[in-house]
């Protein structure tokens, strides 16, 4: 088995254009009408943390259902069937994670510029969703395009396979009807 990435880009320049758009009316308005001025960075700064904000939770969201349709392994069959618990070890020697399940569903991350890097430790889906969201508002600035992404060694295996392993589909399917509502 090879690393391979699964995930989402995600790019926001329809989002910078409406925010300059809005930032050019309210400068536009003030030169109309000096008078009754608004006062355009303290808004710019509210619409940018507002957008930030937005752009945070629909990163969770995204890392959350990716990860909900990432395949979890067995931890009965990786107690009870030797076989099985050989390919863990195997992936432990290969790739340094540690033997056990979960691995897959915890590793999506936030990243900008590509996909996120392999990262060899088990972390919880809930807390690697939180971590996307903390990534996201710290990171993330009005206009980027930005990957919520997880490398492992089965990804690619996952989407070969099809059927109740996919991931892509179904994830980019449930975001789609979450967010066209």
């Amino acid at each position: 088995m090879s690393l391979s990435v699964v995930g989402a880009q995600v790019g926001t320049t329809k989002v910078k254009e409406a925010f300059d758009t809005v930032v050019s009316i309210l400068n536009k308005l003030n030169k109309i009408d000096k008078k009754h001025s608004v006062p355009v960075d303290q808004i710019k700064e509210k619409i940018e943390l507002k957008i930030k904000e937005g752009i945070s939770d629909f990163s969770f969201r995204v890392a959350d259902v990716f990860s909900m349709n990432t395949p979890i392994g067995s931890k009965a069959r990786l107690i009870n069937d030797q076989g099985y618990r050989q390919l863990y070890q195997l992936r432990q020697a290969q790739y340094g994670i540690p033997v056990d399940v979960g691995f897959h569903r915890g590793a999506y991350k936030y990243s900008e510029g590509s996909p996120a890097d392999f990262v060899p430790s088990i972390v919880h889906s809930k807390i690697a969703s939180q971590q996307v969201k903390e990534d996201a508002f710290a990171n993330y600035s009005v206009g980027d395009s930005f990957y919520i992404t997880a490398a492992g060694p089965a990804f690619a295996a996952f989407q070969q396979w099809g059927g109740k392993y996919e991931i892509v589909a179904p994830s980019i399917s449930q975001i789609m009807a979450i967010y066209s509502r």
